[in-house]
Protein backbone atom coordinates (compact mmCIF):
# COMPACT_ATOMS: atom_id res chain seq x y z
CA UNK A 1 0.00 0.00 0.00
CA UNK A 2 2.83 2.38 0.87
CA UNK A 3 4.64 1.68 -2.38
CA UNK A 4 1.50 2.54 -4.37
CA UNK A 5 1.12 5.85 -2.49
CA UNK A 6 4.69 6.80 -3.34
CA UNK A 7 4.11 5.88 -6.99
CA UNK A 8 0.99 8.06 -7.09
CA UNK A 9 2.83 10.95 -5.41
CA UNK A 10 5.74 10.87 -7.85
CA UNK A 11 3.41 10.47 -10.83
CA UNK A 12 1.41 13.55 -9.81
CA UNK A 13 4.60 15.45 -9.02
CA UNK A 14 6.02 14.66 -12.47
CA UNK A 15 2.71 15.64 -14.13
CA UNK A 16 2.63 18.98 -12.29
CA UNK A 17 6.29 19.65 -13.12
CA UNK A 18 5.59 19.04 -16.82
CA UNK A 19 2.57 21.34 -16.75
CA UNK A 20 4.61 24.03 -14.97
CA UNK A 21 7.41 23.71 -17.55
CA UNK A 22 5.00 23.89 -20.49
CA UNK A 23 3.30 27.00 -19.03
CA UNK A 24 6.45 28.79 -17.92
CA UNK A 25 4.86 32.25 -18.03
CA UNK A 26 1.97 31.22 -15.81
CA UNK A 27 4.40 29.56 -13.42
CA UNK A 28 6.56 32.68 -13.21
CA UNK A 29 3.48 34.81 -12.68
CA UNK A 30 2.30 32.55 -9.89
CA UNK A 31 5.65 32.19 -8.12
CA UNK A 32 7.43 35.51 -8.63
CA UNK A 33 5.39 38.35 -10.10
CA UNK A 34 2.18 38.04 -8.05
CA UNK A 35 3.92 38.06 -4.62
CA UNK A 36 6.14 40.94 -5.77
CA UNK A 37 3.10 42.99 -6.82
CA UNK A 38 1.40 42.19 -3.52
CA UNK A 39 4.48 43.40 -1.63
CA UNK A 40 4.52 46.65 -3.60
CA UNK A 41 0.81 47.16 -2.89
CA UNK A 42 1.35 46.56 0.84
CA UNK A 43 4.23 49.06 0.90
CA UNK A 44 2.12 51.68 -0.90
CA UNK A 45 -0.73 51.23 1.58
CA UNK A 46 1.75 51.56 4.47
CA UNK A 47 3.17 54.80 3.02
CA UNK A 48 -0.35 56.16 2.52
CA UNK A 49 -1.27 55.40 6.12
CA UNK A 50 1.93 57.04 7.38
CA UNK A 51 1.24 60.15 5.30
CA UNK A 52 -2.32 60.28 6.58
CA UNK A 53 -1.33 60.00 10.25
CA UNK A 54 1.72 62.28 10.04
CA UNK A 55 -0.43 65.41 10.42
CA UNK A 56 -1.68 64.50 13.89
CA UNK A 57 0.44 65.42 16.89
CA UNK A 58 0.28 61.90 18.28
CA UNK A 59 2.57 60.61 15.52
CA UNK A 60 4.93 63.57 15.28
CA UNK A 61 8.20 64.04 17.12
CA UNK A 62 7.45 67.05 19.32
CA UNK A 63 10.50 68.01 21.44
CA UNK A 64 8.64 70.65 23.54
CA UNK A 65 4.96 69.73 23.62
CA UNK A 66 2.43 72.15 25.01
CA UNK A 67 0.48 70.94 28.04
CA UNK A 68 -3.12 70.00 27.45
CA UNK A 69 -5.88 70.17 30.00
CA UNK A 70 -7.47 66.99 31.25
CA UNK A 71 -11.23 67.16 31.06
CA UNK A 72 -13.60 66.33 33.87
CA UNK A 73 -14.80 62.84 34.69
CA UNK A 74 -18.12 62.45 32.86
CA UNK A 75 -21.25 61.31 34.60
CA UNK A 76 -22.31 57.80 33.66
CA UNK A 77 -25.95 58.61 34.49
CA UNK A 78 -26.22 60.81 31.41
CA UNK A 79 -24.93 58.07 29.10
CA UNK A 80 -27.63 56.91 26.72
CA UNK A 81 -26.42 53.29 26.79
CA UNK A 82 -26.25 52.91 30.57
CA UNK A 83 -29.38 54.95 31.27
CA UNK A 84 -30.62 55.51 34.78
CA UNK A 85 -29.32 52.18 36.12
CA UNK A 86 -26.88 52.15 39.01
CA UNK A 87 -23.38 52.87 37.78
CA UNK A 88 -19.98 53.52 39.32
CA UNK A 89 -18.08 56.33 37.65
CA UNK A 90 -14.74 55.69 39.36
CA UNK A 91 -13.43 52.45 40.80
CA UNK A 92 -10.04 52.65 42.46
CA UNK A 93 -7.63 50.47 44.40
CA UNK A 94 -6.05 50.04 46.91
CA UNK A 95 -8.32 51.28 49.64
CA UNK A 96 -6.13 53.17 52.10
CA UNK A 97 -5.82 56.68 53.50
CA UNK A 98 -3.64 58.04 50.69
CA UNK A 99 -5.88 56.91 47.84
CA UNK A 100 -8.96 58.03 49.75
CA UNK A 101 -7.43 61.52 50.13
CA UNK A 102 -6.61 61.61 46.40
CA UNK A 103 -10.15 60.57 45.51
CA UNK A 104 -11.64 63.17 47.84
CA UNK A 105 -9.52 65.81 46.06
CA UNK A 106 -10.66 64.59 42.62
CA UNK A 107 -14.33 64.60 43.66
CA UNK A 108 -14.03 68.09 45.18
CA UNK A 109 -12.32 69.58 42.09
CA UNK A 110 -14.32 67.92 39.30
CA UNK A 111 -16.49 70.38 37.36
CA UNK A 112 -19.28 67.80 37.07
CA UNK A 113 -20.58 66.91 40.56
CA UNK A 114 -19.77 63.36 41.65
CA UNK A 115 -21.93 61.87 44.38
CA UNK A 116 -20.50 59.70 47.11
CA UNK A 117 -22.19 56.62 45.65
CA UNK A 118 -20.67 57.19 42.22
CA UNK A 119 -17.15 56.19 43.25
CA UNK A 120 -15.97 53.25 45.29
CA UNK A 121 -12.78 51.49 46.32
CA UNK A 122 -11.97 48.02 45.16
CA UNK A 123 -10.31 45.66 47.58
CA UNK A 124 -7.53 43.54 46.11
CA UNK A 125 -7.51 41.39 49.24
CA UNK A 126 -7.26 37.62 49.15
CA UNK A 127 -10.54 36.06 50.14
CA UNK A 128 -10.22 33.11 52.46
Amino acid sequence: MRNRSLQQFFALYRKNALIAWRNIYATLLRLIIAPFLFLILALLIDKALQANSSTTQQYQNVPNPSPQLVGPIPSCHSDMYIGSNYCTEILYAPSNGVTQAIMDYVVANNSIPITATAYASYCLCKSR
